[in-house]
């Protein structure tokens, strides 16, 4: 470890042992088993059910009851409380360019993202509905987890059918936004036993409508103003649910078969020109834009139950679409307007789809000894396809000599295989002292046949990638009592190699003045990384007090990097390394009845060490979009107002440091300035109603979360930057049964 992470460990060491003592003290005031205590969470980071507090991995944790309190509905609404947990927009288009990064380890595919036991991608954005919990995992997974874990792990736990009650809930809500108007939403779950004590399904459902918040001007050249304006272009819809079995077919056995729907439609994009409080596009032409993303995942899950362990087989198919259009007149006419006395409209689709196959059977045993392990086998089988792009110049076809007005398409099929087998093996050293090491094998394989027609000039590549190797983890645990836990890890992870585009001929002269051979470029390698922590847990004064803190160093090794080409463009290559210093911390109160408080922050420092060739960047420079530090503080209060009813009042408030996004121009980043989001909630609950006003982004922050790389080009520095919602003030109301 540096000379940092050992200042913060012996920090750790010293403020936990002060605590410690704290908690002792407590003991002797107890009043006994009424004493206050924070509700303990039990999550299933390790693939077996554990308290959060006798893991030794750093993982945050939010219970329906949290997520019910406050209010969170998207991605957006959790992760901006969770230590060193970042995300930003990278991709094409608004509603598949999210990507997460955790712990600075970002870019494409470096966040695990699943929903139970299933593999998801990490831009899927699924309404949080009828959540049990979620579980973020912080640093490498790559044991367990396999590929696309190699910074962490999100996990969305539904709520499981229960063969013995009838329950459920329902929830509506309405609210009104700045710049915008009235939102809705509706949704609500029903369990139901079909069988007694055997058979039993649970159904959720729900409805969301948001209104847009920009304007688009149009006509006359964009830099003079608008001839007409047409107000809420980005108006959302989105609707789904799901349905869930339970079978238990034997006192051992449990069968659960469950799909999950969602569908969102948006009218037009949700960016701002320029600056992030700009609510005005500008366009030429009074072209619609938009899309739709529709996609389900089917899933049947076996577990049998023995006193020696637990099988668990998970068998899933997801199926993707998703279709956006935008107006990329300005791009076509900055480069061909001189071909034509008057402007010319040039739309341009991007559609991309996912079909995904993944099966995984996992034993975890319960064996009497010193002895565990967990192990299993996996295997998963992926076609990206459609993946097209077309662009089209109205009334070019005379002079392109493009047949329908056709002016580019480019289409691709990517297959990817994966084969997995992996283990750990845990060994009681003492009774509390424990040692874990783990390996996964695996045995990758991409396909990708792509084909491009236009004025760019016709290309054609099929490419395959290859490779297989071994993933380790090191794990020490040590309890010196009930309420404390002290841990060290070594732990390895990576993602799946690919492939690239095929690059046009004008730029083989500059690959052979770099020495690189254009055959070399059309695939690249898996990339890894080494993490080393140091972590404690407490649970202190008589369970009023958590705290978790962890220290960490990460080498990034044979980095998947863009390399720019002068001719235009360019490459994804494993070409340099990054270091990542930083800690988190977590503490969590409730000193008096009714009365709570938390502080969760979190440090990167995430370098680069080595730029590599053609890159653009240097020795030193942070990792883009990766804040240094994450913030989050939370206070409520509970207290009895009337008849059964509490009343209640909570504030949070999150602030994200500042980064730098290179979507656009890697070899010129531009900072993503530091925002701090309020929420706050009133309101008043028993144990069927709850009544509530909200705020979400109480001081109106408009953030900069990213410039969004269009789906066509960027043009005359007319940046599109992906924002988040203005102050939003509604109600709602819960009703349980």
């Amino acid at each position: 470890m540096t000379s940092f992470a050992s200042r913060f460990c012996g920090c750790l060491l010293a403020t936990t042992s002060v605590l410690a003592c704290g908690n002792a003290a407590a003991q002797g005031n107890a009043v006994g088993e009424d004493a206050l205590e924070i509700d303990e969470i039990f999550v299933t980071a390790t693939r077996r059910e554990e308290s959060i507090q006798d893991i030794g991995i750093s993982v945050s944790a939010l219970s329906q009851d949290d997520l019910i309190n406050t209010g969170v509905e998207t991605f957006f609404d959790f992760a901006t409380d969770i230590p060193n947990l970042s995300f930003g927009f990278t991709g094409d288009g608004a509603l598949g360019a999210r990507g997460v990064a955790i712990r600075g380890v970002g870019g494409s595919q470096t966040t695990g993202f699943y929903i139970d036991d299933v593999p998801i991608i990490d831009s899927l954005n699924p309404r949080i509905l009828d959540i049990e919990r979620i579980e973020i995992l912080r640093g490498p997974q790559g044991t367990l987890f396999g590929a696309r874990s190699m910074g962490g792990l999100i996990r969305l736990v539904t709520a499981q059918p229960d063969t013995e009650v009838i329950e459920g809930y329902g929830h509506a809500g309405v609210s009104f936004t700045e710049e915008g108007g009235a939102n809705y939403i509706a949704d609500g779950a029903i369990n139901m036993p079909l069988v007694e004590d055997r058979l039993a399904i649970r159904i959720s459902a729900f409805y969301q409508y948001d209104e847009g918040i920009f304007e688009k001007g149009f006509g006359g050249p964009i830099d003079q103003p608008p001839v007409s304006i047409v107000e809420n272009i980005d108006d959302q819809t989105s609707y789904g649910g799901q349905i869930a079995l339970r079978w238990e077919a034997t006192e051992n056995l449990t069968i659960t078969p469950r799909i999950l729907y969602q569908y969102v439609e948006i009218d037009g994009f949700p960016f701002a020109d320029l600056t992030p409080g700009n609510f005005l596009q500008r366009q030429i032409f009074d072209r619609q834009e938009g899309g739709t993303d529709e996609w389900y995942v089917a899933s049947l899950v076996g577990e049998y139950r023995a006193d020696w362990g637990t099988i668990v087989s998970t068998t899933s198919y997801t199926d993707r679409f998703v279709s956006e259009t935008e107006d990329s007149s300005n791009a076509f006419n900055l480069f061909f307007g001189g071909l034509f006395p008057e402007p010319v409209p040039a739309p341009i689709t991007r559609d991309t789809g996912l079909e995904r196959f993944v099966h995984e059977t996992r034993f975890a045993s319960t064996f009497g000894g010193r002895f565990q392990v967990n192990t299993g086998f996996f295997y998963a089988d992926s076609t990206d396809a459609p993946f097209r792009y077309l662009w089209t110049g109205e009334g070019t076809a005379a002079t392109f000599a493009n047949p329908n007005d056709i002016f580019f398409t480019f289409g691709r099929t990517r297959t990817e295989r994966e084969i997995s087998v992996f283990g750990e093996v845990s060994y009681d050293i003492l009774s509390n002292l424990q040692a874990t090491i783990g390996a996964r094998y695996f045995d990758n394989k991409t396909t990708i046949d792509q084909n491009q027609t236009g004025v760019f000039g016709p290309s054609a590549l099929i490419a395959d990638q290859a490779e297989d190797g071994i993933n380790l983890k090191f794990l020490v645990e040590y309890e010196p009592t009930a309420d404390l836990l002290f841990y060290g890890s070594a732990s390895e992870g990576y993602r799946i190699g690919g492939s690239n585009f095929d690059l046009i001929d004008t730029c083989d002269a500059e690959l052979a003045q770099l020495g690189i051979d254009r055959e070399t470029t059309n695939t690249f390698d898996s990339d890894s990384l080494w993490t080393y922590e140091l972590g404690g847990k407490a649970s202190l004064a008589d369970g009023r007090v958590t705290m978790n803190a962890a220290a960490f160093r990460t080498r990034w090794n044979d980095r998947q990097t863009t390399v720019l080409l002068q001719c235009g463009q360019g490459f994804t290559a494993n070409v340099g390394q990054a270091t990542i210093d930083g800690f988190e911390i977590e503490l969590a109160v409730e000193p008096i009845e009714g009365l709570s408080f938390g502080v969760n922050a979190g440090y990167n420092d995430a370098r680069i060490t080595d730029a590599g060739q053609g890159t653009g960047q240097q020795e030193g420079d942070p990792i883009f979009q990766v804040p240094d530090w994450t913030f989050a503080a939370n206070a409520g209060y509970v207290w009895r107002s009337f008849d059964d009813y509490d009343g209640f009042v909570r504030a949070e408030f999150s602030h994200i440091g500042d980064s730098f996004s290179a979507t656009n121009d890697t070899a010129n980043p531009r900072l993503r300035p530091s925002y701090n989001i309020l929420d706050a909630r009133i309101g008043f609950q028993n144990d069927r109603y709850m009544f509530t006003l909200y705020a979400k982004n109480l001081t109106n922050e408009i953030a900069n979360l990213g410039d969004n790389r269009s789906i066509g080009i960027e043009v005359n520095n007319l940046q599109r930057i992906v924002i988040n919602r203005p102050r939003t003030i509604g109600m709602e109301v819960r009703a349980s049964f």
